[in-house]
C-alpha cells in the first residue's frame, strides 16, 4: 500500500496533491489534520466527500495559468482557512501545475519574490509550476502585490 498516495507535500502548513479519487483518499487527508480544500480542477470533488472539510472550487483549465482574480480567490481562501486554524490542501489533477501556482502566489503574498516562491515549490514538488505561462502569471502577481504595497 502506498503511504503516499495523493503525492502530498506542505508548504508553510499548506498541502498540496493530487486529486483524491476515493473516500480512502479523503481519509487520508483527515489523517494528515487537512479541515479545508481548495478543488483546482473542472468538477467538484462529490459533495458527500466534503462534508467535514471547508471547501471552495476554482476551476483552472488544465496546463494554463489561473487569472489574476482566481490568484486573489484562491490566495484569500489559503489565509482565512490558515486564520482560522484550518489546515487547507489544495489540488489539481496531479498535483503539479495548477496546484504549484496557486501554493507559490500564496508565497508571494507572504513576501516572497517569484523566483524564490517558484523554487521553494518545486524543491518539495519536483516538476511543479509546468509552464512557461504559468511562470508568468505569478511574476506579474509579484509586480501586482508589490505594486499594491508601495502604494499603500
Amino acid at each position: 500500500m502506498n503511504s503516499n498516495p495523493l503525492h502530498y507535500f506542505e508548504i508553510r502548513n499548506i498541502g498540496g496533491c493530487a486529486m483524491p479519487r476515493s473516500l480512502n483518499d479523503i481519509q487520508w487527508l483527515k489523517n494528515k489534520n487537512i479541515s479545508a480544500i481548495l478543488t483546482l480542477i473542472k468538477k467538484q470533488l462529490p459533495a458527500e466527500w466534503l462534508d467535514d472539510f471547508i471547501s471552495l472550487h476554482i476551476p483552472v483549465q488544465d496546463f494554463c495559468p489561473p487569472t489574476i482574480e482566481q490568484l486573489n480567490l484562491c490566495v484569500d481562501f489559503l489565509k482565512n482557512c490558515l486564520k482560522a486554524d484550518k489546515k487547507p490542501v489544495v489540488h489539481c489533477m496531479m498535483g503539479y501545475g495548477r496546484t504549484g501556482t496557486i501554493l507559490a502566489a500564496y508565497l508571494i503574498s507572504q513576501g516572497t519574490t517569484a523566483e524564490e516562491a517558484i523554487a521553494e515549490v518545486r524543491r518539495k514538488r519536483p516538476g511543479a509550476i509546468e509552464t512557461y505561462e504559468q511562470e508568468d502569471i505569478l511574476y506579474e502577481y509579484e509586480a501586482i502585490i508589490s505594486s499594491s504595497k508601495s502604494g499603500d
